[in-house]
């Protein structure tokens, strides 16, 4: 069985006062989520400004690597 996380998704920020919308708040949620079993993470990422962003993957990409 593989475990798939999705981290943030389309969603906005009054989503949920949580939902990671910054490389590092995906990083560690990703993180979290490898620990917890996950073997595949779905993520959106997001530019300043909180939308999503072709332009933020290298660094989302890395900063979920490094954690």
């Amino acid at each position: 069985m593989i475990v798939q996380a999705c981290i943030n998704g389309a969603r906005s920020r009054d989503f949920h006062p949580q939902l990671p919308l910054a490389a590092e708040t995906m990083a560690s949620d990703a993180a979290a989520c490898v620990t917890a079993g996950a073997a595949e993470l779905h993520i959106h990422p997001r530019g300043a400004d909180g939308r999503e962003s072709l332009a933020a993957v290298s660094a989302t990409v890395r900063a979920v690597r490094q954690a």
